[in-house]
C-alpha cells in the first residue's frame, strides 16, 4: 500500500506545476488540495478552469494507475466539467474523486473541487482507458 509521500511523486509534470499535493487515498476515492496563486490562476484572480480540469484529470489518472494490473496503464480519453463559484488567490481548494466505474477497459470517475467553505466550485467527470504497455 502505498503512501501519500509515494502518491504526491507520481504528480510530477503538471500536478506539481498546478501545486497539487494528495492528500488521502482509498481503493475508490483520493483527495488533493491545491492553493490558487501563481500558475493555476487566471487575471482576475480567481482559479483558472482549465486548472480545476488539470487537477480533476491529475487525480483521477492517479487513483486509475492504483487499479492497474501489472503491465497495464490508465490514459484519459474525456475530461468535462461544470464551473459553479469561483476560488479566489490565496484560498485552497479540495478536489474529492470518487470512482464511479471501474471496468476491465475504462473508469469513470467524479471529481468535486470544494473551496474553504465547502461551497461546490466546479465538477467533472473523467473517463480513463485501461490500455497495455
Amino acid at each position: 500500500m502505498k503512501d501519500v509521500n509515494e502518491l504526491n511523486a507520481l504528480l510530477e509534470g503538471l500536478g506539481t506545476t498546478i501545486g497539487m499535493e494528495i492528500t488521502e487515498w482509498q481503493e475508490d476515492m483520493l483527495r488533493a488540495t491545491m492553493v490558487i496563486g501563481g500558475s493555476n490562476s487566471q487575471l482576475y484572480g480567481i482559479m483558472n478552469g482549465g486548472a480545476a480540469l488539470a487537477l480533476a484529470e491529475t487525480l483521477a489518472g492517479v487513483g486509475s494507475h492504483l487499479l492497474c494490473n501489472e503491465g497495464e496503464i490508465a490514459v484519459g480519453i474525456e475530461v468535462s466539467g461544470n464551473h459553479l463559484n469561483m476560488a479566489r488567490v490565496g484560498e485552497t481548494v479540495t478536489a474529492t474523486a470518487t470512482l464511479l466505474h471501474r471496468g476491465h477497459r475504462q473508469h469513470v470517475w467524479n471529481v468535486d473541487i470544494r473551496n474553504e467553505e465547502d461551497k461546490l466550485v466546479s465538477t467533472e467527470r473523467v473517463v480513463n482507458m485501461i490500455i497495455k504497455k
